[in-house]
């Protein structure tokens, strides 16, 4: 790939939208499997919980999450660009306990519409490259739990990620100390981590290493 190529990639990786946007979208899904059946067996979703996903995508957790919870559960995806969130929304189907905020987690206007429910699970998988700030993202996902809410992230290790060609494309990459004390500064509990090296992943004439890290911590019940 040309370092045009590389660019345009992570900037669709960023904010996927139009055609190519959908061939990225299709990739991501296929890539990011393991990392999602991670995410979505720390969440240990149970019926009548409520979710709030920051970065829905094409919707793979999503689903898997409204499925367990049942029908007196509810879920809150929140995702940046349009075109991902419509994925969300066509794949969730007519679920009445399900809904889609188009928006940048923390906007105004976005929290406007998540309302005041505290939710029992928060989760971003694959959304923290892009986040400037840490302190402001964990702060607002502490407010959005109940007491005892349990925060799970889903990330790819500094190391895998400083050696794809594209993340010095926009990517913010840190180390799992610098997330797990930010967790720690916004008041959460409990900060832990869990890795899994992946199988390697082939773009162009070279492969790369591939790895999973599943962050999870809670809120203070008190």
């Amino acid at each position: 790939m040309t370092p045009e190529d590389l660019k345009e990639l992570a900037a669709q990786l960023r904010l996927p939208s139009g055609e190519l946007g959908a061939q990225v979208a299709a990739g991501m899904t296929k890539g990011n499997a393991v990392i999602v059946d991670r995410a979505f067996e720390a969440l240990a979703v149970e019926p009548g919980h409520s979710v709030l996903e920051v970065g829905s995508g094409s919707g793979e957790l999503a689903a898997r999450v409204v499925e367990a919870m049942g029908p007196d559960g509810a879920y809150a995806g929140v995702e940046h660009a349009p075109d991902m969130a419509r994925l969300t929304e066509e794949r969730l189907g007519s679920s009445v306990s399900a809904r889609v905020v188009v928006g940048a987690y923390g906007a105004p206007h976005v929290d406007q519409q998540l309302g005041g429910l505290a939710y029992d699970r928060f989760v971003a998988v694959n959304v923290l490259y892009f986040v400037e700030r840490l302190d402001d993202f964990f702060e607002s996902a502490y407010r959005h739990l109940r007491p005892g809410g349990q925060v799970v992230l889903g990330v790819r290790s500094q190391l895998c990620l400083d050696q794809l060609p594209f993340t010095k494309h926009g990517f913010i990459s840190r180390s799992l100390d610098i997330y797990l004390t930010a967790l720690a500064a916004a008041g959460f509990e409990g900060p832990k981590a869990a890795f899994l090296q992946e199988k390697r992943i082939v773009m162009g004439d070279k492969s790369y290493p591939m790895d999973s890290v599943i962050i999870q911590a809670r809120r203070k019940t008190m």
